[in-house]
Formats: structure tokens, sequence, C-alpha cells
């Protein structure tokens, strides 16, 4: 039996989270290795409030990921470092970023900003 083999095309993009991500294209299928998803990409938040945010590991088979999570500013947004848990407690702005853990070369970024009302 022979078979033929499809070759693969690769592009390499920046994603908007600071990561180099390949895209691979076969037999009109795409897949994205490398980028972290982060949800929502951004938040309006008020003082007091709390959010939970969310990221994932685009792969091109299932895979699990834990993520670290930190504030660029805890004075603005305090986040819980292993759930996401967001809490607003200063005016301004400030970024929540995932890191994927034993990698943190691969990140994404949730922008917040905190009002008074």
């Amino acid at each position: 039996m022979i078979r033929r083999v499809l070759p693969l095309v690769i592009v390499a993009f920046v994603l908007g989270c600071d990561s180099t991500a390949f895209t691979f294209a076969s037999a009109g299928a795409d897949c994205t290795l490398g980028g972290v998803a982060v949800s929502p990409a951004s938040l309006s938040m008020v003082v007091g409030d709390t959010t939970t945010v969310t990221a994932s590991l685009a792969a091109c088979q299932t895979s699990t990921a834990a993520f670290s999570w930190r504030s660029s500013n805890p004075a603005i947004a305090r986040v819980d470092s292993v759930q996401g848990l967001v809490r607003a407690v200063g005016a301004g702005q400030a970024s929540v970023i995932a890191s994927v853990v034993g990698d943190t070369t691969l990140k994404g970024t949730v922008a917040v900003v905190v009002t008074t009302q």
C-alpha cells in the first residue's frame, strides 16, 4: 500500500498574548500550538467587585495545563495565584497575567480597568 503524505504548511505569527504560535495546515485542518487563551480578554470592574478569569492552552490535541496568575499592579487588581479570582481594590488599570506552570514564556493577559463607581 502506498500512502501519500501531504505537505505541512507552517506559518509563524505573534499572538496578542505575548507568545509566538505556529499554525499547521494539512488537508484543510488547522490548529494552533503554543498560545494561551484567556477569558475574558478584558474586564471593567468597580472597586470591591470580584470575578474569575480562565485560561486554556491552545493545542492540536486536547491538553491540560496548570496556570499561575499574577497582577501587574496589586494596588489596583489582586488575583488568586491558583484560581484566577480577581478582586478590584483600587481605581486604575492593571493586567492580570496567566502563565503556564513550568513554562512562564507561555502567557496570556487580561486587561483590567477599575473605577470607583
